[in-house]
């Protein structure tokens, strides 16, 4: 205990979160909590070692986790029954109550109780009961899946982006399902994929280690990454170093680039301002003034909001505000998603879109445009455009009236899901995961070589224009776009 108290205080010294938990689970070989049979000895043995625990290191910050068990089982059996869930839910109210009456930082301490086997499996999760109103119990599971990719060495190397994303995605929905939807905190306690040999199957890691990455953070469920010093090796601990850099990257950032609007003011990092008129109204004859003023542009509660506000301002009758990434971060190829509500209105124009980085040097529209997202007035339809130069501007475009139908109008005040895919091939435009709009740029089709370069991100909210018109209904102010995140990330 001595040698693990030493390792603990390290850890916390140096600001690591530190989890301290208990194995012994069981096995074909080795008798655990549960095997061969679950009786009140068991149980006195498990309370007794984790108040011994409690005591030791009541006086540690909260940065200390206390987890019950590891992967917890009768013997062999990973699937469990009714009668061992109930034996696991025992042990861990008893764990619960034992950490909480010892007293000092316990009675507050965060702890984790894993499911049968740490099971991700919908069984073992619907087992998992909750221990009264403790908002510091979080369940755990272990999350391997598809196990034939990540753990048998002769299983496949490629990584197929159909079967294995489509077994990670259920996993998330049973967590969503059996935990999130029931306000139950959840982390993925254990994950990774092991060592096989070959470039394929590596970048197959890499793919998989991306796909569960972006579902976690896309979820907001914390993920625990598996390090052994293995068959599952990120690190040479002797040597201080990643051995598989690229591999651990993507566990620690599966976006290219990310906001997620969770702070209390705009990223000054991400985002930079565009100020002014423009030329020619932004060369739409728009009517607003864009401005870097709170009154205009503001995060609160998550939210990004872009306000267009009725008011004299430098000439101007509105305000509004126009955020780029120019000079932040530009990207060629990958997906843009994002969770937008558009203003509607008379007059009103919000969108989300991107322009070539080379535009300062070639102009528009040799530069490309690529418009996500694009509204007018209050017609409730979306669309999706690209702009560039052959022998003169060159455009397509859809919208989603295209495919619904005046019958099924989307209500673009509301939040929904935005996404752009982009590959050397296509660019594709959807809206909650139905596409609705698609353009051809293999092999520079229709002059379309433009698109084969960096662009930037934009938002915005114009007020009056070409397109709109210049009829605006000023009672509409002030009108807001609504922005949860945008995410970009490269395409597997």
């Amino acid at each position: 205990m001595d040698r693990v108290r030493e390792v603990i205080e390290w850890c916390l010294d140096e600001g690591f979160m530190t989890i301290l938990n208990l194995h012994h689970d069981g096995n074909k070989d080795v008798g655990g909590w549960l095997a061969p049979t679950f009786d009140e000895s068991a149980l006195q043995r498990f309370t007794g070692l984790w108040a011994q625990i409690a005591e030791r290191f009541a006086n540690c910050g909260e940065r200390l986790v206390f987890e019950a068990f590891n992967e917890i089982r009768n013997g062999g059996d990973w699937q469990g029954t009714d009668e061992a869930f109930d034996a696991v839910n025992r042990l861990a109210a008893k764990f619960v109550e034992t950490i909480r009456a010892s007293g000092g930082n316990n009675v507050n301490r965060y702890l984790m109780i894993p499911t049968y086997a740490a099971s991700d499996g919908e069984q073992a999760c619907q087992g998992w009961k909750r221990i009264g109103n403790d908002e510091r119990v979080i369940a755990t599971v272990h999350c391997y899946d598809p196990h034939e990719f990540t753990h048998q060495p002769n299983g496949p190397k490629e990584y197929d982006p159909t079967w294995c994303r489509a077994a990670l995605e259920s996993v998330f929905e049973c967590l969503k399902r059996n935990f999130l939807n029931r306000e139950i905190p959840v982390v993925i306690g254990e994950a990774n994929v092991i060592q096989k040999n070959g470039i394929p199957a590596e970048a197959g890691r890499i793919a998989w280690a991306h796909d569960i990455a972006q579902l976690s953070a896309k979820n907001g469920i914390p993920l625990i990454v598996w390090e052994d010093g293995g068959r599952m090796q990120l690190s040479d601990r002797a040597r201080v170093c990643w051995t598989h850099p690229d591999l651990a990257r993507t566990y620690i950032n599966p976006y290219l680039w990310h906001d997620e609007f969770d702070g209390t003011a705009i990223d000054s990092s991400k985002w930079s301002f565009e100020i002014g008129t423009g030329s020619n109204g932004w060369g739409n004859n728009e009517k607003e003034f864009y401005t870097g003023r709170l009154d205009n542009a503001y995060v609160k509660d998550g939210i990004l909001h872009i306000r267009a506000t009725k008011e004299s301002y430098r000439g101007s009758g509105y305000t509004s505000a126009r955020m780029v990434t120019k000079g932040k971060f530009s990207f060629q190829y990958g997906m843009v998603e994002a969770r937008i509500a558009l203003p509607a209105g008379k007059g009103i124009w919000p969108a989300f879109w991107m322009l070539g980085e080379n535009i300062d040097s070639v102009g528009w529209p040799a530069c490309g445009e690529i418009d996500i997202i694009e509204a007018i007035n209050d017609e409730h339809v979306v669309y999706g455009t690209c702009h560039w130069f052959n022998n003169g501007h060159a455009q397509h475009g859809k919208s989603t009236s295209d495919f619904y139908g005046a019958r099924f109008p989307l209500d673009v005040t509301q939040f929904h899901d935005y996404k752009l895919v982009w590959n050397e091939k296509l660019i594709s435009m959807y809206v909650d995961g139905f596409k609705y709009n698609e353009m051809i740029i293999e092999n520079n089709t229709g002059g379309t070589n433009t698109f084969h370069k960096p662009f930037f991100l934009i938002l915005n909210v114009a007020v009056g224009g070409n397109w709109p018109g210049f009829e605006i209904d000023d009672s509409q102010f002030p009108n807001e776009m609504l922005v949860d995140y945008i995410r970009v990330s490269q395409l597997t």
